[in-house]
């Protein structure tokens, strides 16, 4: 799928967004930014819910068809969306199951998923019997999102989707939206201001600004870059691609090729020659200068400094292994003790316990 959007739009408070989008990939395009940056406006022009004004200028194409331009504008129930907002908006008082019977009776297309998958891949089978209103936060999300899904629309614009989730619950929905775009390829815009849920679901990041996309990329490049400031806090996290080469059941673990250099994991389902992504987080790898003779760490991958960035009291050392990059967050005496310079080689420590895989197949 293709879409194309131009927009000028501006709201009687001044705010005015100006700017081009374009995706081209079946994958997770994150709309990333501040609050107030423009995300949520820009996805509901694009489901059609904001129309504009006459001074507005707003052009959308999808796959060459056009959906809103001067002269056009295809109503929102003709665009074949599923919108997923901030709270679910399941019918309260109809069943889980009814609430997905009722999606499936009036879908845009057929789906390429079954119901019975839905359910599986959602973990809804115990709460079918339900109803909306007596489900919690997560169970409620979970539900609406499968009901989007089984509706069968073209492409999936979220906005928010967890803000309201405790993190237990925003994980399981976040390993199910993997298993998604994973196994049934339907195009999701994802709108968040929270960085760790776009490492974790993104394949590309579109970063807007004051009502403008200043910058986009994939995520292993957006993921470890400096410019943006998306390294703030814990959140800071590499996201990397690897290949599989072989599995240990003896000691329940998978051998990773990752540009050269050999990575340990959990026992993965995949099997060899398959791509996986995983993330990284800067917490969990440290840095030494010389190879250890002796180590419990079984990841040791020879790298060079790339870059560093100080902020406050912490240090934020950005490591080339290869064509891919690492991340690793020391303390600001570490970094002035190491004397730390660009270029300098490294070897990066990285636990195979806090390897956490994404997905497979960029």
């Amino acid at each position: 799928m293709t879409i194309q959007a131009c927009v000028q739009f501006t709201r009687p408070s001044g705010f005015c967004l100006n700017t081009q989008l374009q995706i081209n990939h079946p994958g997770v395009t994150a709309i990333y930014g501040q609050s107030g940056a423009g995300k949520s406006t820009l996805l509901r022009i694009l489901a059609g819910l904001e129309r504009g004004h006459t001074t507005d200028k707003i052009r959308i194409t999808v796959d060459g068809q056009i959906w809103h331009d001067h002269d056009r504008f295809l109503l929102p129930e003709k665009r074949a969306i599923g919108f997923v907002f901030q709270r679910q908006h399941l019918f309260p008082h109809l069943s889980v199951r009814d609430n997905l019977l009722f999606a499936l009776k009036r879908q845009h297309r057929r789906s390429p998923i079954s119901l019975e998958n839905i359910i599986e891949s959602f973990e809804l089978g115990p709460l079918l019997n339900q109803k909306g209103a007596l489900l919690s936060g997560g169970e409620s999300q979970r539900a609406a999102i499968a009901r989007v899904i089984i509706n069968g629309p073209k492409i999936i614009l979220m906005d928010e989707p967890l803000a309201s989730l405790d993190y237990p619950a925003k994980q399981r929905i976040l390993n199910c939206l993997n298993i998604l775009k994973e196994e049934f390829q339907i195009p999701i815009l994802y709108v968040s201001h929270q960085w760790d849920e776009i490492t974790q679901i993104a394949d590309e990041v579109q970063y807007i600004d004051a009502g403008v996309i200043t910058h986009k990329g994939d995520i292993a490049r957006m993921s470890t870059s400096f410019e943006l400031g998306l390294y703030n806090g814990d959140s800071a996290a590499a996201v990397i691609y690897c290949s599989v080469v072989s599995h240990d059941s003896k000691y329940g673990l998978t051998q990773l090729e990752f540009e050269g250099n050999d990575l340990f994991v959990s026992q993965l389902n995949q099997s060899p020659g398959q791509t996986v992504r995983l993330r990284i987080s800067a917490t969990d790898t440290s840095i030494v200068s010389q190879r250890p003779k002796a180590s419990s760490i079984l990841n040791i991958l020879e790298t060079s400094v790339d870059d560093i960035f100080t902020e406050d009291m912490t240090t934020l050392v950005r490591l080339r292994c290869g064509s891919q990059n690492l991340l690793a967050r020391i303390t600001k005496k570490s970094s002035d003790s190491m004397a730390i310079t660009k270029g300098q080689k490294m070897f990066a420590q990285i636990k195979t316990t806090s390897l956490m895989r994404q997905s497979h197949e960029p």
